[in-house]
């Protein structure tokens, strides 16, 4: 009779050994079922919201050096193209810009045009 250890063992090396069959099922799998899969995902986050939030941030604060090299290493690699979104970004919303600033310094020129009243005396 086989022990769960035994069973557990066995399916270890089995993994170990078929490594490289088993991830290209999985690839595939997934590819096949991309869209199920993705839509369950979502459903569960909707679901379990709170669970969720809690689950990211413990990870995040458990992985901070890791998620900082990501960072330096993607943005080391991508330096172009960030400078070039960042300035097709700036082009599109240089308009809006313009329009805030000017309703802005318009609001402000207003402030400094009403004049402030004395304080009425008590009589």
């Amino acid at each position: 009779m086989r022990t769960i250890e035994d069973i557990q063992r066995y399916m270890k090396e089995y993994n170990i050994k078929n490594k490289d069959r088993l991830s290209q099922k999985k690839l595939e799998f997934y590819q096949k079922n991309k869209e199920k899969l993705i839509e369950k995902s979502r459903q569960y986050r909707l679901k379990n919201l709170d669970k969720v939030k809690n689950y990211q941030k413990a990870w995040h604060e458990k992985n901070k050096d890791k998620i900082i090299l990501q960072r330096k290493e993607y943005y080391q690699k991508n330096k172009e193209k960030i400078r070039i979104k960042a300035k097709e970004f700036y082009q599109r919303n240089i308009e809006k810009r313009r329009q805030y600033a000017k309703e802005h310094y318009q609001k402000k020129k207003l402030a400094k045009s009403i004049p402030i009243s004395e304080p009425l005396a008590n009589g």
